[in-house]
Order: C-alpha cells, then sequence, then structure tokens
C-alpha cells in the first residue's frame, strides 16, 4: 500500500496500454464511412432552348426545400488503408516496448526498495522492544533496591547518602524507560510508514474518484 508501488504500477499500465496502441497503429485499418446531404432546390423547371432545365426562385425556397427532407442523397462504403513500410509505426511501438520493461524494472526495485524499508523497521522494531524489556527490568530492580536500602536506613544500616543514591540510580532507571518506551513507538511509527499504513493506523482514510468500468472495446 506504499504509493511509490501504486505509481510505479499505474506508470506499468499506462506503458502497457500505449504499447498495444502502438501495436495497432503497425496493422491495416478497416474503416466505415458514409454521408447523408440535403439538397434545396428552388422554383419551377424552366426548359431552355439549349436543353438545360435551370429551377428558377428565391433563395428562401431552396432552403425551404432542404429542410423539408424531401431531397437527399447518401453515400455508405468501406475503406481500407494497408501500410507498406509503416517505419514510424515500427519505431514508435519499438518504443513502446522499450518503455514498458523499464516501467516494469522500476516497479520491481520500487518493491525492493519497501521491502528492505519494511525489514529495517521490523528489525528496528524488536531491537527497541527489547531495550523497552530491559529497561524495565532495570526500572524494577532500581524499585526493589531503593525499598531495601530504606528498609536498612530505617535499621540504622545505612546513612542518608546512601538513600539518595538509590533515589538517583531509580531516576536514571525511570528516565531509560521513558526513553526506550519512546523509541518503540517511533520504531513502531516507523514500520506503519514503511508498509504504507501510517494513516489508517491513525483513522485517516483518503478516498480517490470512484473507478469506472472499462468498456468492452478497451480490452481488444
Amino acid at each position: 500500500r506504499r504509493p511509490e508501488i501504486r505509481a510505479a504500477a499505474l506508470k506499468l499500465d499506462n506503458s502497457r496500454l500505449d504499447e498495444k496502441n502502438a501495436r495497432n497503429q503497425k496493422l491495416p485499418d478497416l474503416s466505415l464511412v458514409g454521408s447523408y446531404e440535403l439538397l434545396g432546390l428552388g422554383g419551377d423547371t424552366a426548359k431552355e432552348l439549349d436543353g438545360t432545365s435551370p429551377f428558377d426562385g428565391s433563395y428562401s425556397d431552396a432552403i425551404n426545400e432542404m429542410l423539408s427532407g424531401d431531397f437527399f442523397s447518401y453515400r455508405v462504403g468501406l475503406r481500407i488503408d494497408i501500410p507498406l513500410s509503416n517505419s514510424e509505426a515500427k519505431a514508435r511501438h519499438a518504443r513502446s516496448e522499450i518503455a514498458v520493461t523499464k516501467a516494469e524494472r522500476e516497479l520491481q526495485d520500487t518493491v525492493s526498495l519497501v521491502a528492505l524499508d519494511i525489514e529495517r523497521a521490523v528489525a528496528d522494531l524488536g531491537s527497541a522492544y527489547k531495550r523497552v524489556a530491559a529497561a524495565t527490568l532495570a526500572r524494577e530492580l532500581a524499585e526493589e533496591n531503593l525499598r531495601n536500602q530504606r528498609r536498612r536506613f530505617e535499621l540504622g544500616a545505612v546513612t542518608t547518602k546512601h538513600v539518595l543514591d538509590f533515589q538517583q540510580k531509580l531516576a536514571e532507571a525511570m528516565a531509560s524507560q521513558v526513553r526506550a518506551t519512546a523509541d518503540h513507538a517511533a520504531a513502531l511509527t516507523r514500520l506503519h510508514l514503511a508498509q504504507g499504513t501510517l494513516l489508517e493506523r491513525f483513522g485517516i482514510k483518503l478516498e480517490g474518484p470512484t473507478g469506472q468500468a472499462s468498456p468492452w472495446w478497451s480490452s481488444y
């Protein structure tokens, strides 16, 4: 779920679409062509001496006849384009194949880097957990030693300085435990960051545009 992986995967998909389009450009092209025309005739026929039959009448009469749809012509046919050398399309297809290979390698490299980040984060988290356990044990031992020194002080076996020294050691052990706990929290955050789940950990959800299904003809 790292954005780097998503971006690299999207780039690969786009490169494959470009390669597919470039490959299709090398193929013959068959097109269905057609046209429909409306004609406007104005006035009445008046046969001339030379055999012609021009139409007299105004321009508005011709417009009215065209809008009536009584006079029309249409044409339907097939057109096929067969490339001969087609060197430009072949060169474009070769470049698109290189782009696909490059995008695949970039995706693999990105996945490898992300996996390495996760492995390091997991190792750091395990080390931080051990430090927390050691610091907690040291703090518990310091508390026990302080309790023993206080009992000995009550019995007159030690002086106030001994008690203060053990109080100082307990304060240092507690500070070490706090630092170890903070380091563990930071290591856990780095792990979520490496996994791409940091926002989810804090309840933050990003929603992109709703994806639409591809039309059936896009698969050809």
